[in-house]
């Protein structure tokens, strides 16, 4: 029940390296109960078995802070196959989850909005292609006009005035209200009364 810790995973838990390594026992004190299971299950069946784990955990260091880390560990055994030792590695990975998990709150509120808004949201490139398309109007579907332009869809004249528009308000990084009617290739006319904002 020996147990060694580098320098770093002293840092990554936030402990005193001074101080003896925590037993499998003692992580209870850092650990979250679910990724304690995690740890000790895995553990557990690599003393029995020999059996390598991998898997992310949580860890609450003293001072409240949050670290998430990716665990492998594996055993060492005998020349009978006994195992006499584990050994792993920890890898902190706390950037990268935090980035995942915003990411995962922003995308769940984008479609929480689009998913109850009766409006035409659009989002273009720099080179004004469509890269997102929530309830498409002109008679479209999202998968018609992902990657195009307002060339592909509206009359030549219609689409050069748009688009002389939507370059001002990259250029300038001021929004702009249109209300107007555009007339689709198929010669249909639809009223549109909308805003175009840039992203900076």
């Amino acid at each position: 029940d020996t147990v060694t810790w580098s320098d770093e995973l002293y840092n990554i838990a936030g402990l005193d390296p001074m101080v003896p390594a925590p037993t499998l026992k003692e992580h209870s004190s850092f650990c979250t109960p679910e990724s304690l299971k995690l740890l000790k299950t895995g553990v557990e069946k690599a003393m029995e078995t020999g059996e390598s784990y991998q898997f992310e955990l949580e860890l609450i260091r003293p001072n409240g802070d949050t670290r998430y880390v990716n665990a492998f560990g594996g055993a060492k055994v005998d020349s009978n196959g006994k195992v006499i030792e584990l050994f792993g590695t920890v890898q902190d990975i706390t950037e990268r989850t935090q980035a995942e998990k915003s990411k995962k709150q922003s995308e769940e509120i984008i479609r929480l909005i689009t998913d109850n808004t009766p409006d035409h949201i659009i989002i273009q490139d720099i080179e004004l292609k469509y890269i997102m398309v929530i309830n498409p109007q002109l008679g479209l579907n999202q998968a018609d006009m992902l990657g195009k332009t307002d060339n592909d869809f509206l009359k030549k004249k219609e689409a050069e005035n748009l688009t002389a528009i939507k370059k001002n308000v990259l250029k300038t990084g001021i929004r702009y209200h249109l209300e107007t009617s555009l007339i689709n290739k198929k010669g249909e006319t639809e009223y549109f009364d909308g805003t175009f904002i840039p992203h900076l």
